[in-house]
């Protein structure tokens, strides 16, 4: 999985850290992205939580999304699922739940 998450994170050209974290709690999403910060306001990581459960998604999935959300993070797209977030998408065909407009919107 690492070497999975090292491949994706390369395609879509991150460069920050990721932190991938299972969560057995109960949540309305089945996964969630959140960029830290350091205290001068610099991104410092990705963190993607990944919510074990109720998945409507297979893993893979749900982290190529969440790396979409890190890819905007790290270009400054405020756009959350839209037309970029779709064409981002687009990049991985083998994978084509990433984005699924009438769930992720």
């Amino acid at each position: 999985m690492i070497e999975f998450i090292q491949q994706q994170a390369q395609v879509l050209n991150i460069k920050y850290p990721v932190e991938v974290r299972l969560c057995f709690r109960d949540s309305p999403n089945d996964a969630e992205y959140t960029p830290r910060y350091n205290n001068r306001g610099e991104l410092k990581r990705h963190i993607i939580k990944l919510f074990v459960g109720n998945n409507h998604r297979d893993v893979e999935t749900l982290i190529i999304h969440e790396l979409i959300h890190a890819y905007q993070e790290e270009n400054k797209i405020a756009e959350i699922h839209g037309k970029s977030f779709a064409k981002m998408a687009a990049k991985f065909p083998d994978y084509p739940e990433v984005y699924i407009p009438e769930l992720d919107d």
